[in-house]
């Protein structure tokens, strides 16, 4: 709906506000007022007229004709009687079309109605903005050497960021390499200083400057299990003769050993020693007569080498690693 104020009344006023508010192409209804149909057939394709004493709607494009006689007395009954002047009017016709087209929501209407009228409203000019003004050529330029100096910026920080990086890993690496290195030295000075102590040891022991400390004395045998049974005093012999008699057999076999294999020492138990362990327990009161010999005497030796003297090597039937 578009409401207006005229002039006069007639055909000319009419055809004038149809040009400039209907388009051309539209269909166009009216009541039968005959001031319509001339301008109404001259500016618009189809034209045609409603009879109110007839029908209120028409059937085939549901046109009510009674919507233009209700509007015009909604918009009378609005207007008041000390705005009903000549320079009022249209006022009091604007806003009862906007009362109107915001019924429903008159309050968002109001406010969308205050920014519009505080906004100042743009007015573009293509021909005036194609022309290119000098301050325009220098913004331009200057917003391409800012763009450049950016890009600049932002290559020379990944570049140090990489070289941080890769400082960072080759300090890690050479910090590492340097411990290493580091403890490699320490250890060949250790094994040096060691050797030199022990040549120097030797060289003085040879010399008799220093004496020679006494060997450590071999691993004795566990204790052997108290027996029950009526043997004689042989845990005596056990437990005194028969470490006396074999040390020197422990002694020289360990100097062979060493001398030979250069390595661990394997401590292998005699079997007359382990006889003498799997003995039964006696008790203290069988200890009072001197038992005999458990184990035979030497043999001579009889080849000319300096461990010849020794007992032959016998198979033990276990080892025990020391």
């Amino acid at each position: 709906m578009r409401l207006s104020v005229v002039k006069h009344r007639d055909q000319e006023t009419l055809g004038e506000f149809m040009q400039k508010n209907v388009d051309g192409k539209s269909r166009y209804f009216s009541d039968e007022w005959a001031a319509t149909k001339k301008p109404a057939r001259r500016h618009f394709a189809y034209y045609d007229t409603v009879c109110h004493k007839k029908w209120f709607r028409d059937r085939q494009t549901d046109v009510h004709t009674n919507t233009i006689e209700t509007t015009w007395r909604v918009v009378k009954a609005f207007v008041p009687r000390r705005r009903f002047g000549k320079d009022t009017l249209q006022q009091s016709l604007d806003e009862c079309e906007w009362r109107r087209k915001f019924d429903h929501n008159v309050w968002e209407a109001f406010w969308e109605a205050a920014r519009r009228f505080t906004f100042r409203v743009i007015r573009r000019t293509p021909e005036v903005d194609a022309v290119v003004h000098e301050e325009n050529l220098w913004k331009e330029a200057a917003r391409e050497v800012v763009a450049e100096e950016k890009k600049q910026l932002r290559e020379q920080e990944r570049k140090a960021t990489e070289e941080a990086k890769l400082f960072n890993e080759w300090k890690f690496a050479a910090e590492f390499v340097v411990n290493e290195e580091e403890e490699l030295e320490k250890e060949r000075d250790e094994k040096r200083k060691r050797a030199e102590d022990l040549h120097s040891d030797a060289r003085r022991y040879s010399r008799g400057t220093v004496p020679e400390p006494a060997p450590l004395p071999p691993l004795s045998p566990p204790p052997p299990p108290q027996v029950k049974s009526t043997i004689e005093s042989s845990a005596m012999t056990t437990i005194t003769q028969v470490p006396e008699q074999l040390r020197e057999t422990y002694r020289e076999r360990e100097k062979m050993r060493l001398a030979d294999i250069r390595a661990e020492v394997i401590w292998e138990v005699p079997e007359q020693l382990l006889n003498l362990i799997k003995q039964p327990k006696i008790s203290p009161a069988t200890l009072q007569t001197p038992p005999p010999a458990i184990l035979s005497p030497l043999p001579p030796p009889t080849l000319s080498t300096p461990w010849s003297h020794l007992p032959p090597m016998q198979e033990p039937p276990s080892k025990v690693v020391l």
